[in-house]
C-alpha cells in the first residue's frame, strides 16, 4: 500500500530490524542478529504501534509550531515545521491499523 497526498509518499517499506550487540560493554559489537521481517512503515504512525490514534496526534500537537528539527516524525508531511497539515494527515489516518 503506497499512498501519495500532493506527491508526498507516505509509507516506505522496511525490510527487517538489525540489532548490534555489545555482550561484554567494550564498545565492539560481537554480534549482529536481524529479524528477518520486513514491514511498512507509516509515517503518519507517529509512535510506530500500528495503529493510528490519538497517541499519534498526541505527539504532533505536542510540537506544533516547532521546526522538524525539535521531532521528525511528527513533521508528517516533511515540510520542516510541524503544522496543522501534519496533524490534518494523522487525523485523515485515525483509527486506521496497520500490520
Amino acid at each position: 500500500m503506497k499512498e501519495s497526498l500532493n506527491g508526498i509518499n507516505r509509507t516506505r517499506r522496511c525490510e527487517g530490524v538489525t540489532i548490534n550487540i555489545d555482550s561484554n560493554g567494550d564498545g565492539k559489537i560481537d554480534e549482529t542478529v536481524n529479524s528477518g521481517a520486513s514491514f511498512t512503515a507509516y509515517d503518519y504512525d507517529i509512535n510506530s504501534d500500528g495503529t493510528f490514534n490519538i497517541l499519534d496526534l498526541i505527539i504532533v500537537s505536542r510540537y506544533f509550531g516547532k521546526s522538524a528539527s525539535d521531532n521528525v516524525k511528527a513533521d508528517v508531511n516533511k515540510d520542516g515545521t510541524i503544522d496543522i497539515l501534519d496533524i490534518k494527515i494523522v487525523i485523515e489516518h485515525f483509527g486506521g491499523i496497520h500490520k
